[in-house]
């Protein structure tokens, strides 16, 4: 058949495909070379589609990386807000024994100024 240069199981060596090429009528080859062609393109397409799934699945794996590391901030930015209420918090009650000594202060130093007069 035409179409045994290619589809022998075992490679054949350059000398014997030439051989097999040259006793076969182009009428005959082109069939066979348009199949090649064909064979060629699929493994191509094929090659294509799994080098397309890689980069898919990289993408993939990237987006959940940094979904995780969006997760991990959130929490951070959480936690940051908790202890900024917290200060605050501390703040407003360190304010408030400020002014209660203020107060105390002022009351003691009226008690001297008529203690004084």
């Amino acid at each position: 058949s035409c179409c045994n240069c290619w589809t022998t199981t075992t490679p054949l060596d350059t000398a014997t495909t030439n051989r097999c090429l040259s006793s076969t009528s182009p009428a005959r080859l082109a069939p066979c070379v348009a199949m090649e062609k064909i064979k060629a393109k699929i493994q191509q397409l094929q090659q294509e589609a799994e080098d397309a799934s890689d980069r898919a699945d990289e993408a993939v794996d990237r987006a959940k990386e940094a979904e995780a590391r969006a997760q991990d901030l959130e929490q951070q930015l959480e936690e940051k807000d908790r202890k900024i209420t917290m200060l605050e918090d501390q703040l407003a009650k360190e304010e408030d024994r400020a002014n209660e000594i203020q107060a105390k202060l002022d009351e003691t130093i009226a008690e001297l100024d008529g203690l004084a007069m």
